[in-house]
């Protein structure tokens, strides 16, 4: 049984979307995935016949494959995306659905509405909940194991979630399949070094789930196979936090010389002198900071947040260690009013920040934050798939203002930061690279149109 892992293409209507797992949903150029050239040595070293592939254009050629399986954006391309897999159907494939942020009951409902999937990959682990998926159908045996939904008899079976292992070292090195790869047409690479997040944030899906490491050398190899690309997104929402283990990445990074920049989230306690200095001379050139709120009262509701001084003594040390600070800034939680991101405002128009991002909160199904817009009444009805795939606006009202003000908001904190002496001599002097999008939109905000950008 012969099995293809695809990619669908990334771009779309402007953007490049991100189908990983904790996937962000849209990214600033076309970059080389980690997900599907994970998966492919992985089963390969189970003896399964697997090819991986990341589409340039919507078609591709099926021809010797048995099923097909597609990695799907529960953001922006996902109607894009599950042609892929209706196509494989018509072709008489047996078809497989991975979605990136698999939130509680989406995959159900992908697969109650589209009845040319035949399985979904659940978290955790997916890699091996494919494999087991797999041999499943070589046995012509039903899949009854953790982490899929298929069907049995005209019903849909949900198996629940695959556990999650004490590490992620069973995923070998795909340097091999990367050196393969077209690598001159890519901005950048994603790079998987582990997965979990021992944060208790109640917007988020991967809140305390173990924190789960891949093998240094694994990790190194790859990195040294994309250093042609020069950048690399590090997929991985607390690397920095295992300390002995990002410091061996480090030194190994160090010791083999290898010249390639890379991105990585921390958290605030992570950006002190000694991390951040052995991070940048390992190559680390950009670090993302989430930033949940500023506001004292919507911290503890949220578990999570910072305030003014702690962000901007952080935002210094990483630019003091010749690194650019990239704050996340979350807007939109049941809690936020004019008062609470007036003070989001006040810090961008204070601290010169050469990067941010404006993250708009999404009450994701499964998820505490869900369960508080309902009770608070700002969810009449159940979300469903229809309402996270075009959620670039707000998706629901908070307590205290209304989505098209939570949106005026948005606006007026990127004017006000933007068009800002410190913002655009941070900008210049510490990134050295303006792109014609950016530079496009930069004038927009100076003429008073109203547009998407996050300073990304």
């Amino acid at each position: 049984m012969k099995t293809l892992l695809l990619n669908p293409p990334k771009h779309l209507r402007g953007i490049y979307v991100c189908r990983e797992e904790n996937g962000i949903g849209e990214v600033d150029c076309d970059f080389l995935p980690s997900n599907i050239y994970l998966a492919a040595p992985y089963l390969r070293e189970m003896g399964k016949d697997v090819d991986a592939l990341d589409a340039e254009t919507p078609v591709v050629s099926l021809d010797g494959y048995d099923v097909v399986v597609v990695w799907v954006c529960i953001l922006h391309s996902f109607y894009e995306d599950i042609q892929l897999l209706k196509g494989a159907k018509e072709e008489g494939k047996r078809t497989v659905m991975v979605l990136n942020d698999a939130h509680e009951g989406l995959e159900m409902e992908a697969m109650q509405r589209f009845d040319f999937i035949d399985a979904s990959i659940r978290l955790w682990e997916r890699e091996v909940a494919l494999g087991r998926l797999l041999s499943s159908w070589e046995e012509d045996e039903y899949p009854d194991l953790p982490g899929v939904i298929y069907r049995k008899d005209g019903k849909l079976v949900d198996t629940g979630r695959m556990p999650y292992l004490p590490d992620v070292e069973h995923l070998p090195s795909c340097s091999g399949i990367l050196s393969e790869v077209p690598l001159k047409r890519y901005g950048a690479a994603a790079i998987t070094t582990g997965r979990g997040c021992p944060m208790p944030h109640s917007f988020c899906l991967y809140s305390r789930t173990g924190l789960r490491r891949r093998k240094v050398e694994d990790v190194v190899a790859e990195i040294e196979a994309v250093s042609s690309v020069g950048r690399v997104m590090i997929m991985d929402p607390s690397m920095p936090t295992t300390a002995q283990w990002r410091d061996a990445l480090c030194d190994r990074l160090i010791a083999r010389k290898i010249r390639v920049s890379w991105r990585t989230d921390a958290k605030l306690q992570q950006c002190n002198a000694g991390t951040l200095k052995k991070l940048k001379a390992a190559g680390c050139d950009s670090i993302m900071l989430a930033v949940e709120t500023l506001n004292a009262d919507v911290k503890g509701k949220v578990k999570g947040g910072t305030s003014h001084q702690r962000l901007k003594t952080g935002i210094e040390n990483i630019k003091r260690a010749g690194m650019v600070p990239i704050p996340v800034f979350f807007i939109g939680f049941p809690w936020d009013s004019s008062e609470t991101l007036a003070e989001i405002d006040a810090f961008l128009r204070e601290v010169a920040v050469p990067s941010f991002i404006l993250k708009q909160v999404r009450p994701w199904r499964g998820t505490t934050l869900y369960q508080d817009c309902k009770e608070l009444g700002l969810l009449e009805r159940d979300l469903g798939i229809d309402g996270y795939v075009h959620s670039d606006n707000p998706v629901v009202d908070t307590l205290y203002l209304s989505r098209d003000e939570i949106m005026e908001w948005k606006y007026r904190m990127r004017r006000d930061a933007i068009l800002n002496w410190r913002y655009i001599r941070s900008f210049l002097f510490e990134r050295r690279r303006v792109t014609l999008r950016q530079a496009g939109l930069f004038l927009r905000l100076a003429a008073g149109r109203k547009g998407g950008w996050d300073g990304n």
